[in-house]
């Protein structure tokens, strides 16, 4: 309170002294004044057409969200449902291999390692994880994989979840603001004509 207060009083003095000293009739002070003017005249101007098209209807969300599902936009890519046995050491890793390699069960490692199920990972994932969870069949285990962080997983496939759509009350307001951001993007284009 106290800067906005010292700001204000500075800002009536600075005024007074230039009307005393006749500045407020400066070319220099008269151009300044103009083009602050103006740009605050803008700046509000916009703010008022912004307000304009606050408010998006339901239909028009409704809209926007039916063409984005005919586009394939508002889609979960398919996704994979898996258990995972996970270790963090090279030696664990090569351990984890044997076992494999003389048939323990997937289970048992998962008992023996603290395995779990894990958040379903979706179709398009980059980690070596990722790409190998596709390419397996439900209740098939997988071979070691060695994943980017150093560690190493053997998974098993539980299922895959398929493809659906995300529901409009998830994606309403990212589409409404989508909107929005439209209708002010072509008011700032379209100003001229406004």
């Amino acid at each position: 309170v106290k800067k906005l207060v010292i700001s204000l009083v500075l800002q009536e003095e600075v005024l007074s002294l230039a009307q005393e000293n006749t500045i407020d009739t400066t070319t220099s002070f008269l151009r300044d004044w103009s083009n602050s003017y103006k740009s605050i005249l803008y700046s509000e101007y916009i703010s008022f057409l912004n307000t304009l098209v606050a408010k998006v209807d339901y239909p028009s969300v409704l809209s926007v969200y039916k063409q984005g599902l005919y586009n394939e936009k508002y889609i979960k890519p398919k996704r994979a449902v898996f258990t995972e046995v996970r270790v963090f050491s090279d030696s664990l890793g090569v351990v984890l291999k044997e076992q494999k390699k003389q048939g323990v069960l997937f289970d048992s490692l998962v008992v023996l390692y603290g395995g779990a199920i894990r958040e379903p990972v979706s179709s398009g994932a980059k980690s070596p994880l990722g790409r190998a969870l596709f390419l397996l069949s439900p209740g098939e285990a997988s071979s070691v994989i060695q994943n980017n962080d150093g560690s190493f997983s053997l998974v098993r496939l539980e299922a895959f979840l398929p493809e659906e759509p995300f529901s409009l009350n998830l994606m309403y307001s990212q589409i409404e603001q989508k909107i929005r951001e439209g209708k002010q993007d072509s008011i700032r284009k379209n100003l001229f004509g406004n």
